[in-house]
């Protein structure tokens, strides 16, 4: 299963060259050790990032709002020591990775 991509509506807009992904509420957004297809920008919801603890337990490490960038460690194909969740409906802007640069100045002005 891709748990890059949320299966609740994934919508491109052209005009602003990237892809506005919805999120239900305790869906994940990023899980720990994956990577997104390319960083994005919280557009409206909140979202819990945390990390598993040497327990084997969630820990809640900060709330994320509108305005926010997740999945940076994309741009360098990296892995996240994180794991991001919607704790409500969340809207997430996300370009394509190779449009990043060209795109996220629109992506950015469009979310905020």
């Amino acid at each position: 299963m891709n748990f890059n991509y949320s299966p609740y509506n994934d919508d491109y807009n052209a005009d602003n060259n990237h892809y506005k992904v919805l999120f239900k509420p305790g869906q994940y957004v990023l899980r720990e050790g994956q990577m997104l297809e390319s960083p994005g920008l919280i557009k409206a919801g909140l979202a819990m990032v945390g990390q598993r603890g040497l327990d084997g337990e969630d820990k809640s490490l900060a709330l994320l709002g509108r305005g926010y960038l997740i999945g940076v460690r994309s741009l360098v194909n990296d892995s996240s020591p994180f794991w991001v969740k919607a704790l409500t409906g969340l809207t997430l802007c996300q370009p394509p990775k190779d449009k990043w640069g060209h795109a996220s100045e629109a992506v950015i002005r469009d979310a905020l």
